[in-house]
């Protein structure tokens, strides 16, 4: 049977190993700090597991105090173990304990979108289906220019953005991309105040400095 909790992080590093060539890495060099940003939540998964806590069955018997206690600090730690309770109920009464096997069963579960489905998809059962895309691959394939939708330069959503990106990119770097880009935009392709001159590829990218001159102005 299946681990339960598939969406371990520390999968992601097996799945996305350091690449020496390919096209997209070139981004390790501007996140260095991606291993770092994995901590929290490493972390927290290391104490689930200290406490035999990655079974449906050992978070459904669990409060929710103690797997509050046990996850933080990772984001929005009280939604996502009340979350977790009701994931395990789930997965206890329909799946045998294991995890649903579709993306569209895996989206029928509390607090699981298209990004965390197709993860749990590409981790848990080794079927890619499509690319995990957040608010940081969002943010930065709209600024790099890689995405768009009819009568627009740039997508509004990340779903808009996952069906853009997958229209052009090889199916082999559906994976990999999430987590190289994710890094980078938590480092240096940041929201406010992007550090376009500390990034190695800003020569290339049709957004570079643009937001900066715009806060000087």
């Amino acid at each position: 049977m299946l681990q339960w909790i598939a969406w371990d992080v520390r999968k992601l590093e097996v799945l996305s190993p350091p690449r020496k060539g390919g096209s997209l890495s070139w981004f390790h060099h501007s996140c260095p700090a991606k291993q770092r940003i994995m901590l929290h939540m490493e972390s927290a998964v290391q104490r689930l597991l200290q406490n035999d806590m990655l079974t449906a069955d050992a978070i459904d018997k669990a409060d929710e105090a103690s797997i509050r206690s046990l996850i933080y600090p990772v984001g929005f730690y009280t939604r996502k173990a009340s979350n977790l309770k009701k994931i395990a109920t789930i997965c206890l009464a329909k799946y045998d304990g294991d995890i649903p096997s579709s993306l569209e069963e895996l989206l029928l579960l509390p607090g699981i979108g298209p990004k965390m489905a197709h993860l749990v998809m590409n981790i848990g059962w080794n079927n890619v289906q499509g690319i995990c895309v957040d608010t940081h691959v969002h943010r930065i394939c709209n600024r790099l220019g890689w995405v768009s939708r009819p009568g627009r330069k740039q997508t509004s959503t990340p779903e808009q953005t996952r069906e853009a990106l997958q229209l052009w990119l090889p199916k082999e770097e559906w994976v990999p991309i999430n987590p190289l880009l994710v890094g980078f935009g938590q480092t240096i392709c940041t929201p406010l105040r992007p550090c376009c001159d500390k990034c190695g590829v800003h020569k290339l990218c049709p957004s570079a400095f643009k937001e900066t001159m715009l806060k000087k102005s």
